[in-house]
């Protein structure tokens, strides 16, 4: 299953039939192939690209010296000189590209928009202009609203979560949710019903999991199901083994001090 993250919309998307640009540069309209359509600000455009060109894909942070404000006073006014759209994604392409005006922090290089993206946000930061706001699926996906990070977020609804409770304890009852392996790696559905069950009970146990000797099957499960592992940008490996240091002072590595 595709990670759901700020480049990739989790459903398939209408597609970018139409967009032309305002207002001298500083927004752009934007029609999708479901009706809808909305304004953007080129600002917000600029600020939200995910391109190579301003993001590391290895660190997944931006490159500070691109970023649309400088230090030295000569900022991006996120204005876009022109906005084309690309192909239908059967090369690889979809959505649109952006042309920016004088930016001094991009020399010329152009911005790439993906369908999903657009229609993920334009619901969220966009100016209606026809149709509906919110994707038709939007209601599936009420679950991730209180994690969207986007302003005025809702706190997790009680109602969608399953507390722990002290039951079970003495009886040895098993409280804790289980998922087989190879069913949710071989499907999607199942690969997303993992992660609602996460959010709801907070651990889930993965029965029948491959023996392996090194971390290439765990490395593999999160880098497919969950959206990879968090990683310190400054180093190589995405994780490290927490082990018994001496002289150490966190209790990560002096289990002696817990």
């Amino acid at each position: 299953i595709a990670a759901v993250n700020a480049a990739v919309a989790p459903f398939d998307a209408p597609r970018c039939v139409g967009t032309s640009v305002l207002n001298a540069g500083k927004q752009i309209t934007v029609a999708f192939s479901d009706g809808s359509a909305f304004e953007l600000h080129g600002l917000w455009l600029r600020d939200a690209c995910r391109d190579p060109t301003v993001v590391s894909e290895q660190a997944g942070e931006r490159y500070l010296d691109r970023i649309s404000f400088s230090p030295e006073g000569h900022h991006s006014r996120g204005e876009v000189a022109e906005a084309r759209l690309l192909g239908d994604g059967s090369d690889g392409s979809d959505g649109i590209e952006i042309t920016w005006k004088d930016d001094p922090r991009l020399e010329g290089a152009r911005s790439r928009f993906s369908n999903g993206f657009l229609r993920m946000y334009s619901s969220v930061v966009g100016k209606v202009l026809d149709g509906q706001r919110h994707h038709l699926r939007n209601k599936d996906f009420e679950w991730l609203r209180a994690y969207s990070g986007f302003a005025n977020a809702p706190a997790p609804d009680l109602s969608l979560k399953k507390l722990w409770t002290n039951q079970g304890v003495d009886d040895v009852k098993d409280q804790f949710q289980h998922r087989d392996f190879a069913t949710i790696v071989s499907s999607d559905s199942a690969n997303l019903e993992l992660m609602q069950a996460v959010m709801e009970h907070g651990v889930v146990i993965l029965d029948n999991v491959p023996v392996a000797d090194d971390s290439s099957v765990l490395m593999d499960f999160v880098n497919k199901c969950l959206g990879g592992m968090q990683k310190d940008p400054a180093r190589d490996e995405p994780n490290w083994v927490i082990q018994r240091k001496a002289g150490a002072v966190s209790v990560s590595y002096a289990q002696e001090r817990r």
